[in-house]
């Protein structure tokens, strides 16, 4: 038998709730995403949810902000509670950030700065957990949290997932996705019956000086003004470089084209932050430009370089043997020594090139730019189209306006390399690649072997002025 719904001890919790707080902590749905607008008092919502069962025994709740930095900021949700619980007998422990009441509940404040972070609550258990500005955290944080959503039989408190944001930040369209808030509020409950999203905005408070916070928010650009005084989910930063117009999703490619490559971008992120991505494309004799596919991962070294290894041989095969691994060398003797490992590792015995990036990323996409809105080029339908549009759309000189720009700047790579090499495989030369490639069986005479100029074959094995061999074929 549950607990029934309650308003939170009115000595810890001596605000009035709104209507819109009320029903956040009445609603008997396992999930409520509070979402909207700037000012409608989310964060003071999240902690009212929290206290509502703190005279309960067995009642454990966790408050998480993502850095440790937001956490700790005046008005942060732990501050909050700190000036608010000051002078109860709630006990404050500094080391782990926890509020211990004399039922013996519990309320501890936590944060998330990498996906690695969710294991430090392993064996955890909680009846409630909260997200105060869920926009910034990764879906898999916010999924991985309801494992340790949990109570035994004899606890009488429900188990609940609350969290609150604005629209915007990194996290902005997989929230939008979970609770469907472009869509109807009954395709939500049909759909997901135990989620619930309650929007809000800045009227929804009677607390706030609403006039002062208008005119302050008037001074943002118009897409985080929408954001933040309209609650808009719809509207989202852009960049200058590419429309999504521009680029025609098309069903095939031609296979007589004058280049194909794959670009790789790498990362150094595990389950966080940036992506290690590889796009590959294609040249048509046409001068038109085909994207054939896009890859991604975060994940540790060895993760990444697996996933290079069978790219490279599900691109071999594709495009039989011609196509070409490219890889950016960072400057200097780390760079070198990196590009190396993977030429010698998971990219032995695969065509391999590699290039020195020079300017920014946004100058390298220029050209790509360019021909993107001439109409040059296509996107073979995919699974990765969305996810590529959607950051193409934000690229722009400003990083402060774009989550990432790992799949634009391999794009970019790709289209450079295959733009500045007016060859066709037809007569092309060995030459042209930095790591020479060894003889190809397949092509048992030199007139037929598609990479090798005529008596241009090196010997197998041998070191050749102006390039090297990657390793045994």
């Amino acid at each position: 038998m549950y607990a029934p719904l309650t308003l939170p001890p009115r000595k810890y919790c001596p605000n009035i709730p709104t209507p819109k707080q009320m029903a956040l902590m009445l609603c008997p749905r396992l999930e409520v995403f509070f979402g909207g607008a700037a000012g409608p008092g989310k964060t003071e919502g999240l902690l009212m949810a929290a206290l509502q069962y703190v005279d309960q025994p067995h009642y454990r709740a966790l408050l998480l902000r993502r850095t440790f930095r937001q956490l700790n900021q005046s008005n942060s949700i732990m501050n909050r509670a700190r000036q608010q619980l000051a002078y109860t007998d709630a006990e404050w422990n500094t080391t782990d950030k926890r509020y211990t009441f004399p039922s013996g509940a519990t309320i501890t404040f936590g944060n998330l700065d990498s996906d690695d972070d969710v294991y430090q609550y392993d064996s955890s258990e909680f009846q409630f957990v909260g997200f105060d500005e869920l926009t910034s955290f990764t879906e898999r944080q916010y999924t991985y949290l309801f494992s340790r959503l949990r109570s035994t039989k004899d606890n009488p408190v429900a188990l609940r997932m609350r969290s609150a944001s604005n629209p915007g930040n990194r996290g902005h369209d997989w929230v939008k996705s979970r609770f469907m808030i472009d869509q109807p509020a009954a395709s939500l409950h049909k759909e997901f019956p135990e989620r619930f999203f309650l929007p809000a905005r800045i009227e929804d408070n009677p607390h706030l000086r609403r006039e002062e916070y208008v005119a302050a928010l008037a001074n943002l650009d118009a897409v985080r003004r929408r954001q933040l005084l309209d609650g808009d989910w719809e509207v989202t930063p852009s960049g200058n470089l590419f429309r999504r117009e521009w680029f025609e999703i098309v069903e095939d490619w031609p296979r007589e084209v004058s280049g194909i490559v794959r670009a790789w971008d790498d990362a150094a992120t595990r389950d966080g932050g940036d992506w290690t991505v590889g796009v590959l494309m294609a040249r048509a004799r046409t001068g038109i430009f085909y994207v054939i596919d896009v890859v991604r991962i975060q994940g540790s070294p060895l993760d990444v370089e697996r996933l290079k290894a069978q790219t490279a041989k599900i691109d071999k095969d594709l495009s039989a043997g011609r196509a070409v691994t490219l890889l950016q060398q960072e400057p200097g003797a780390a760079g070198k020594s990196f590009i190396d490992a993977q030429i010698r590792g998971p990219l032995c015995g695969y065509y391999t090139d590699v290039e020195n990036p020079t300017g920014d990323k946004y100058t390298r996409a220029l050209p790509l730019s360019s021909a993107a809105q001439a109409q040059n080029i296509k996107l073979l339908r995919g699974r990765w189209n969305r996810d590529l549009l959607e950051e193409l759309e934000q690229a722009g000189p400003d990083p402060k306006l774009y989550d990432h720009d790992d799949q634009w700047d391999a794009a970019a790579s790709a289209f450079n390399y295959l733009a500045s090499r007016q060859t066709q495989f037809g007569w092309s030369s060995a030459r042209e690649l930095k790591y020479q490639v060894p003889f190809d069986p397949r092509f048992p005479e030199d007139d037929d072997n598609p990479y090798l100029a005529p008596n241009k074959r090196p010997e197998f094995g041998r070191i050749k002025k102006g390039g090297r061999f990657r390793g045994d074929w």
